[in-house]
């Protein structure tokens, strides 16, 4: 195991897109490398990824992301020592755990040291703002 290794629930709570599969490696892999050559490529819509990008990420990038089993966001997040990712990732599950459903749920954290990643359920609402 190394410590990038995509991170899943470890209750199963109830949603059609959590599982192994939910966890797009390629689509991260391909938005990585493009990270790394053109970074100012994220930061607008990537309409060949399924990618329409939200406002208001502030440090970080969120999109509403047309994956293979339906709308979900997707959420690449700045590096730095506060791991923000998984910050975010702990409290949504706990959040999740304890019944509230005023937040957005997770489905999985991917801790990659370049550009973290969290895939988290639509809010119809759209992004809550801070």
């Amino acid at each position: 195991m190394t410590a990038s290794r995509a991170v899943l629930p470890d209750t199963a709570l109830e949603h059609p897109t959590l599982d192994r599969d939910t966890i797009p490696h390629d689509l991260l892999s391909e938005l990585r490398a493009l990270h790394r050559t053109q970074p100012d490529a994220l930061d607008g819509d990537l309409p060949d990824f399924g990618l329409t990008r939200f406002t208001g990420g502030r440090n970080n990038r969120v999109y509403r992301w047309s994956s293979p089993r339906g709308p979900a966001c997707l959420k690449l997040y700045r590096t730095d020592r506060r791991d923000r990712a998984r910050c975010e990732w702990t409290a949504l599950r706990h959040l999740a755990e304890h019944g509230v459903i005023a937040a957005c749920e997770a489905f999985w954290h991917d801790p990659h040291p370049e550009l973290p990643a969290l895939g988290l359920r639509l809010c119809p609402d759209g992004p809550s703002p801070r």
